[in-house]
């Protein structure tokens, strides 16, 4: 029995919501890597936006 990453179970389950439902999109704080989301940006760019890091 094999195991997954957390984040390749959420890009797999986010990309298969995506094909059924034009709305569904991805928002990062400059964390698709970390996220496991650059699939899904790869797939449905124009569904992906991240709006980057804002420190104070």
């Amino acid at each position: 029995m094999g195991t997954k990453e957390m984040r390749a179970v959420y890009c797999e389950t986010l990309m298969d919501l995506a094909k059924e439902d034009q709305r569904i999109m991805v928002v990062e704080a400059d964390l698709m890597r970390a996220s496991g989301t650059m699939g899904f940006q790869d797939v449905y760019p124009d569904r992906a936006i991240d709006v980057g890091v804002a420190e104070a």
